[in-house]
């Protein structure tokens, strides 16, 4: 299958899919998808613009997935929706988006521009890991934090607008692996500050735990692109 059209159905809302086997009409696993069955022909997705919910793990590993044309009704995109779609080139965000899951457009390697939307508070683990496409991010002030890998592996950046009060995840384990936010982006040239909330930048110190008033400094974005 190279096409899907979802109409409206009877809620709007996609059926949610999940990583077990079991079956009852609230879910299924999704190695069960019409979706995942065809994830490497799928080339394209369009949508009722009614449609509210994509649902978790929607179009995991859809490798030659190009195109999914949100409709702008839409306010939640699952986990793992967009997973590994690699030559997803364009994105529009919908702009009344209220929650996105934990790696929602992990390793979406060919989008080269997102919008993120005024109605959500933080950017979840994973959810634009290894997005190399992208040069320029712009991280409006509604966003207050960003969680582990948010933006890990986006390693062509050269332009950021951020918060001046962002938080970033900064962690190290037992094994002294960092895991922090803007892991890899290490080519950043430009850095505009805007007023966030607060107006005063988040403090940096000389540890690895993360919380929301302090980083340890070598996980900030500032520090990875010296």
């Amino acid at each position: 299958v190279r096409e899907i059209c979802y109409t409206y159905g009877q809620t709007g809302k996609m059926t949610e899919r999940d990583t077990t086997c079991a079956y009852s009409f609230a879910s299924y696993g999704y190695q069960h998808s019409l979706e995942y069955l065809s994830r490497g022909a799928l080339e394209r997705v369009t949508f009722d613009p009614r449609i509210t919910d994509i649902a978790g793990y929607a179009f995991y590993e859809a490798t030659n997935l190009v195109s999914a044309e949100l409709p702008s009704a839409v306010t939640a995109i699952g986990g793992y929706a967009f997973y590994n779609c690699k030559k997803l080139q364009t994105i529009e965000i919908p702009a009344a988006l209220t929650y996105w899951g934990d790696n929602a457009f992990y390793n979406c390697t060919a989008i080269q521009e997102i919008t993120i939307p005024g109605g959500v508070s933080q950017i979840p683990t994973g959810c634009f890991f290894g997005c190399s496409g992208l040069t320029e991010l712009v991280i409006p002030d509604n966003v207050t934090a960003l969680y582990e890998n948010s933006f890990s592996g986006c390693s062509n950046l050269t332009k950021v607008t951020m918060p001046i009060d962002l938080d970033i995840y900064c962690y190290e384990n037992n094994a002294s692996i960092k895991h922090y936010s803007f892991a890899g982006c290490t080519n950043v040239r430009e850095i505009c500050y805007t007023y966030g909330q607060t107006g005063k930048m988040t403090e940096r110190d000389t540890t690895s735990t993360y919380h929301f008033t302090t980083y340890d400094y070598e996980c900030s974005l500032e520090y990875l692109s010296l």
